[in-house]
């Protein structure tokens, strides 16, 4: 879903969590002046601060490193190929590959070793494993599809 400010502006589509914000626009100038208009009209009632050292933004390979640029100098962030995670999912980006559910099975295997140095008696492991695995999975396939390989 996306949100219009003014009738004849721009839309914006954007994802909130706490004090963490994405938003998606288009790669022109015009989109990121609004942004940064945006943020600056949210922040200043609050007496607020977009914390500079900690924003980016991420655009598509077809976007020129003029523009790229441009975008910089207008919002001051700092530009990046990939984001990496947010809230413990990866923000994937073009065609999804198998490596890119490497880190659930590291999380798991960590968790396994982690049990393994415990007193805990074959059965107790085996109901923790699959009580624990199972919401760590499921957690993580709320918003990602696993490729058959992966679930295999």
């Amino acid at each position: 879903m996306s949100v219009k400010l003014k009738s004849n502006a721009p839309s914006i589509s954007h994802l909130f969590f706490m004090d963490d914000c994405l938003l998606f626009t288009e790669a022109k100038s015009s989109q990121v002046k609004f942004v940064k208009e945006i943020l600056d009209v949210f922040c200043h009632p609050f007496g607020l601060r977009v914390n500079i050292h900690k924003s980016k933004f991420m655009t598509c390979n077809d976007v020129s490193n003029a523009k790229v640029d441009k975008f910089k100098m207008i919002s001051h962030f700092h530009h990046t190929r990939q984001i990496g995670k947010y809230l413990g999912f990866p923000m994937l980006k073009g065609r999804i590959k198998n490596s890119d559910f490497n880190f659930v099975l590291d999380k798991i295997n960590s968790r396994l070793a982690g049990w393994k140095m415990n007193l805990l008696n074959r059965a107790r492991r085996v109901t923790l494993a699959k009580s624990i695995l199972s919401s760590m999975s499921i957690y993580i396939m709320q918003n990602l599809w696993f490729p058959k390989g992966e679930c295999d």
